[in-house]
């Protein structure tokens, strides 16, 4: 499906940088970030705001107390001819949001971002930071690792990213923050299923998983058996 968009409007809502007395510069040894992009829609004028935070904070060697910090919030404004076909309400107050758009307006909301902070940030005290090239395929491919190896936790698996060999070559060695891989998960999660379904049905066409038999070893399984929560053979084919 063509997704038809442009961006309108761009305003910085918020941007600051706290020093401390005494504060060395040269110092910094990294940064600490936490990274936030929420979507909002307006269907009938076929609109979508970008809202996009990020909280930084140094990390100096030596016996440094006090940290720089800084916070900004960037908005954008984005036009989508066809939004009405792309984000459809599901009735729960929820957005069923094409995976495309997702990806687009996410990775133009996240480089422009990026600009912006390298130019806003020269002659402060987090001069030297510059974020890091995430691509959103990459962070799909992070939380199919992540089930693969049974890791829920986004903390541990900012910490996997940096010492699971496996999952750096799989990463092509970027080492996301646990707040940007929660906040990928939590803003596509119908892209995320689609995936996963297209595994099953991959390993299915390779004759890795036979899907005939289902086996539980000494496992307490909590069940329902409503019309929506039983299966049969056609609704096992209609959900995969």
């Amino acid at each position: 499906m063509s997704i038809f968009y442009c961006e309108l409007d761009f305003k910085m809502l918020k941007g600051q940088v706290d020093v401390p007395k005494e504060f060395e510069t040269a110092n910094v040894d990294g940064h600490h970030l936490d990274i936030s992009l929420q979507l909002g829609f307006n269907l009938d004028e076929q609109l979508v705001k970008a809202d996009f935070t990020i909280e930084i904070k140094t990390e100096s060697k030596g016996q440094t107390t006090k940290e720089a910090s800084g916070y900004f919030h960037l908005v954008f404004i984005y036009l989508v001819q066809n939004l009405n076909d792309v984000a459809k309400p599901d009735g729960k107050n929820l957005i069923e949001l094409h995976h495309g758009l997702a990806n687009a307006l996410s990775s133009v909301t996240y480089s422009t971002s990026r600009g912006i902070l390298l130019t806003r940030l020269q002659g402060s005290a987090l001069q030297n930071l510059v974020l890091p090239i995430i691509n959103p395929n990459k962070l799909l491919q992070n939380n199919k690792n992540r089930y693969l190896n049974h890791i829920r936790s986004s903390r541990q698996l900012e910490k996997e990213c940096k010492r699971n060999l496996e999952l750096m070559w799989l990463m092509r060695e970027l080492q996301p923050d646990h707040n940007t891989i929660a906040n990928f998960q939590k803003k596509i999660p119908k892209a995320i299923k689609q995936v996963f379904r297209a595994t099953v049905q991959l390993a299915k066409h390779f004759d890795l998983i036979g899907g005939t038999l289902i086996a539980g070893d000494s496992t307490k399984l909590r069940a329902q058996n409503s019309k929506k929560n039983n299966f049969n053979p056609k609704k096992i084919d209609l959900h995969l």
